[in-house]
């Protein structure tokens, strides 16, 4: 299984983070004053409650996305509760309780698992792969916690001054702790096509997610045996990789076209549609204003075009369900072309190939095909639409403007009798 490490760049960024916010904390020990704890004890408490902060501020941190506020200050707090409680833990297990050798070793492995989670939340999804950068953090902590006592021993003897060596001691122990949680960045190296699948498939629901699994294991199986028919020439190889992935990226394609399409017709807007074409039509037979039946008229006409819009996106769910039965046939083919070939049935293997790449390149024809037709199709119902709403407009504009000669020639006879009856 090949392995790679991800992300080098923001490795270095936060070994280098760690490493400056545990020697800046070392350095405030040693000017503000040990308060009678061992250089060990100080220098390591020093570096898990800066490296805490450090590492939170570099990293969205859980607890801070919690709040909904993704700012370096709101981190900062966030790792200095928890640096604050780590590095408490680290004092009392390596100097209040005294338990000698064992509990400095305890001291460092509590905090390298404090550090090790707060460098955890960066987005490194895969469990093993995080469960290691845990360990890592944990054991290298326990060890280089182990060897601060010597450190420091050595430091007195040599007379060397207290804030240089607690500097020191604390960014060491930052450091070893952050290269032990870099182990989390070594991941199993997926294949694009596999991580694409695997997203999609948290979004899709049956059957369709189960055509889509499917397939990505009949993908799989093909490149297996591909890999273990060493018989088959370079040429045949390429080739069928090449049919294998574009059968894979079209299916994938047509899989989230489908995806799409089901959540548009999941929304309440469009379950709403029918209800309004009813309650509209309800009430224009029941008025006999002409404007209102000018307004209804076109909040109708723009209704019957949603729902020739929802109609059209439910014959496209079926057609991009049917390509995918379509694609997966396709894949399952091809993966018996690649048994059959292991078998010596070569001459069975070139034919069937070439008909699975004429058949691809048919089918790839048609979506397209298919997706220019749907949008003349719609290009054309929006025509109409605006072109019912314009007529609707004009009639609605005739009823307003006779309507209002009408009240206007009865408001100046109204006008005229009145003035004849002042004179009389």
């Amino acid at each position: 299984m090949a392995v790679q490490f991800k992300d080098p760049a923001g490795f270095w960024q936060e070994t280098f983070a760690v490493t400056v916010g545990a020697a800046v904390a070392g350095a405030a020990v040693g000017v503000v004053g040990l308060a009678g704890a061992p250089m060990e004890a100080a220098a390591g408490a020093a570096a898990v409650f800066g490296g805490c902060i450090a590492a939170a501020v570099v990293h969205e941190t859980p607890a801070a996305m919690t709040f909904g506020e993704h700012k370096p200050w709101l981190r900062g707090v966030v790792g200095a509760v928890g640096g604050a409680l780590a590095g408490l833990g680290f004092a009392a297990l390596s100097w209040r309780l005294n338990l000698g050798m064992g509990g400095i070793v305890g001291a460092g492995a509590l905090g390298g698992l404090a550090l090790g989670t707060l460098l955890g939340g960066d987005g490194v999804i895969h469990r093993a792969s995080h469960v290691a950068g845990l360990a890592g953090a944990t054991v290298v902590g326990a060890v280089g916690a182990a060897g601060l006592e010597n450190a420091a021993r050595f430091a007195a003897s040599e007379g060397a001054p207290i804030a240089l060596t607690s500097t020191a001691l604390a960014g060491f122990l930052g450091l070893w702790i952050a290269a032990g949680a870099g182990l989390r960045r070594l991941q199993p190296r997926i294949d694009p096509l596999s991580a694409r699948a695997q997203l999609l498939l948290t979004t899709l629901v049956e059957p369709v997610r189960a055509k889509v699994l499917e397939a990505l294991g009949t993908w799989s199986e093909i490149g297996a045996g591909i890999e273990a028919d060493p018989s088959m020439s370079s040429s045949s190889r390429e080739e069928t990789l090449k049919q294998a992935e574009l059968l894979m990226t079209h299916l994938l394609e047509t899989g989230t076209t489908w995806g799409q399409i089901h959540s548009d017709l999941r929304s309440p807007k469009v379950k709403a549609v029918d209800d309004k074409l009813k309650d509209l039509e309800a009430r224009l037979v029941a008025t006999s204003d002409e404007v209102t039946r000018g307004h209804l008229g076109r909040a109708l006409a723009a209704l019957m075009a949603q729902r020739s819009a929802v109609d059209g996106l439910k014959i496209n769910l079926g057609r991009a369900e049917a390509a995918i039965d379509a694609q997966l046939a396709l894949l399952e083919r091809l993966r018996l072309a690649v048994a059959q070939h292991r078998v010596s049935d070569r001459e069975r293997f070139t034919v069937e190939l070439t008909a699975v790449a004429e058949q691809a390149g048919r089918l790839s024809d048609d979506l397209e095909t298919m997706s220019k037709a749907i949008a003349e199709a719609e290009s054309l119902a929006d025509r109409r639409t605006l072109a019912d709403l314009e007529r609707d407009a004009r009639r609605s504009m005739a009823a307003v403007t006779v309507d209002s000669v009408i009240e206007v020639e009865q408001s100046v006879e109204q006008s005229v009798e009145q003035g004849t009856a002042a004179r009389r």
